[in-house]
């Protein structure tokens, strides 16, 4: 999974004409619509964007996948970050509930990769898990950040195959709770995390090592997020603005 030069390595765009042209059109309230929109990264805008979903067709992107009966996952206009839809995720009282949205992307080469999502934590949980696992034909890297609000923390993946705990009482939880933003970014080439983004707060984590296995899996991002309590009890949260970058500065 080289780097590609000349036009596929972006010298020009990927579509259209590279010459330069003169739009005829006054569109006056673009900028006004901007203005009201916001943008769809409020603290971090670094990194290429390689896919961003914020649930506005629903779920068509992702597979859905949960148990027992009464567990799911499904779009909810009740509650959102970007209109007009976030991804629900419920579970069940029954013990090993779990509900999960997971999908797979093509990857054009290795690179230093952002994972962005904003979530609002409903109810008082201890184990929903953002995974995003990288295979490139010979290895596969896993990213992970978790969130345990009944400890109180968040805790990423590690080089021993655990979690290292990195932030604490950063996420409220209930009804009236915010949308959390979080950004993951891990630098593929190093084989080390870059850093953790919790709204404003920014963890630096270039000492840690990414967990890393040989695997001749076919090229391609796995993305899971799955809420999967350890405790038999109805816990829900909101998804919302999915969004993974490549080339993040390291």
């Amino acid at each position: 999974m080289a780097i590609p030069t000349g036009f596929g390595g972006r010298d020009y765009p990927d579509f259209g004409v590279s010459g330069l042209k003169t739009s005829k059109v006054v569109i006056s309230d673009m900028s006004e619509l901007a203005v009201r929109m916001g943008s769809i990264n409020r603290f971090d805008r670094l990194g290429s964007v390689l896919f961003q979903d914020a649930f506005e067709h629903g779920l068509v992107n992702w597979n859905q996948n949960a148990y027992p009966a009464g567990a799911y996952a499904v779009p909810s206009g009740r509650y959102f970050s970007i209109v007009p839809h976030s991804a629900l995720m419920a579970t069940t009282t029954a013990l090993n509930s779990y509900s999960g949205l997971n999908m797979s992307l093509p990857i054009p080469y290795v690179s230093a990769m952002g994972f962005e999502f904003h979530v609002k934590v409903m109810d008082d949980i201890d184990n929903f898990r953002c995974s995003f696992n990288l295979y490139t034909g010979s290895y596969r890297y896993w990213v992970e950040v978790r969130i345990d609000t009944i400890a109180n923390e968040i805790d990423f993946y590690n080089e021993a195959g655990g979690f290292t705990v990195i932030s604490t009482d950063d996420i409220y939880f209930g009804l009236a709770s915010p949308f959390h933003i979080i950004k993951i970014v891990a630098d593929l080439v190093n084989e080390n995390y870059v850093r953790l983004v919790v709204d404003g707060i920014d963890y630096n984590l270039r000492a840690y090592k990414l967990n890393k296995a040989v695997s001749t899996t076919t090229p391609r991002l796995y993305c899971l997020f799955i809420n999967m309590p350890l405790t038999a009890s109805v816990q829900r949260v909101c998804l919302d603005n999915v969004i993974i970058t490549m080339d993040e500065p390291t």
